[in-house]
């Protein structure tokens, strides 16, 4: 009878366990935080940049609220489109500022399908061209693109810090999709292209003191606290605009500092974000330090 109770407990702490895992990983109400940065087991703890440094996976504050719904009709420049908080944070309808930058939006990337399958519009941006916390995902090759929806739906494709929402929330929505939605999104994407410089990559000693203001991502603080401050081995990218960006217009651009490190050195290349603009460059050894750190595209 004890040895009956004693692996009866068993199961059940087993069950329990398996239930907080499925738990962890499902998406549930976005409340404006991220869940706690948690490394992959596959990812090399014994490298450079680990754990993940702020800078290069930026988590909401445990305290960041985000801004109350009071109805106001929120604008961006050169758009007659207006939108309140509450729409521009519904991930089934993207806001979508400026519909004369893309082709008309298949259900799949303008609508999703409830309760899972956020539209590819909302993170992606209905252009595509994502922003830091994800990937610009227009017109890439077709074999590319299929392949890393499957790599996120047979778990070979995790982030360094899967529990983070912009990943998290990508696995939760993509596990649902049929081949026929794929397939939309995908012949959607290959029309968009990205028509402007958003990541201008300047090589500073110093750089503007950040932290993580809403929407996973890094800004220059305002007010107290602001200031210069030397850039060391970091690479730190923010928006042009944070009020703009988090309101996800897309016509803003990112400024990504990176230390001056490679001039004139036969050694410089093209970084992740350089090759998303047209023409900067920056150090391979500082674009190793990036891919190490992040290691989520």
């Amino acid at each position: 009878m004890k040895n009956f109770v004693r692996i009866a407990m068993l199961i059940a702490v087993a069950l329990g366990a398996m239930a907080a895992i499925v738990a962890a990983q499902a998406v549930g109400q976005v409340n404006g935080i991220s869940g706690p940065a948690k490394l992959n087991p596959k990812a090399n703890i014994s490298a450079a940049g680990f754990p993940p440094p702020y800078w290069a996976y930026p988590v909401n504050l445990p305290d960041y609220q985000a801004p109350p719904e009071t109805g106001e009709k929120m604008r961006v420049p050169n758009s007659n489109v207006t939108y309140t908080l509450t729409q521009i944070r519904d991930f089934f309808s993207p806001p979508d500022w400026h519909p004369e930058d893309h082709p008309s939006m298949p259900p799949i990337v303008g609508q999703g399908r409830k309760p899972q399958v956020w539209a590819c519009g909302y993170c992606h941006l209905p252009v595509g061209w994502g922003k830091p916390e994800n990937a610009n995902v227009a017109g890439l090759p077709e074999a590319y693109f299929m392949q890393q929806v499957a790599d996120f739906k047979n778990g070979s494709r995790r982030g360094t810090v899967p529990d983070i929402l912009p990943h998290s929330g990508m696995v939760a929505a993509i596990m649902p999709t049929t081949d026929a939605e794929v397939k939309q999104a995908y012949d959607y994407f290959a029309k968009t292209k990205l028509t402007q410089q958003r990541y201008k990559v300047t090589e500073s000693a110093t750089v503007p003191k950040t932290k993580v203001q809403g929407s996973w991502v890094l800004a220059p603080i305002v007010g107290g606290g602001e200031g210069m401050e030397p850039i060391g081995q970091r690479i730190i990218e923010v928006p042009n605009d944070p009020v703009l960006t988090t309101l996800r217009d897309w016509r803003i651009g990112f400024t990504t500092y990176t230390a001056a490190t490679c001039a004139a050195s036969d050694r410089c290349r093209p970084s992740r974000a350089a090759r998303r603009s047209t023409r900067s460059v920056s150090c391979t050894t500082s674009r190793m330090a990036r891919v190490t750190a992040r290691g989520r595209r």
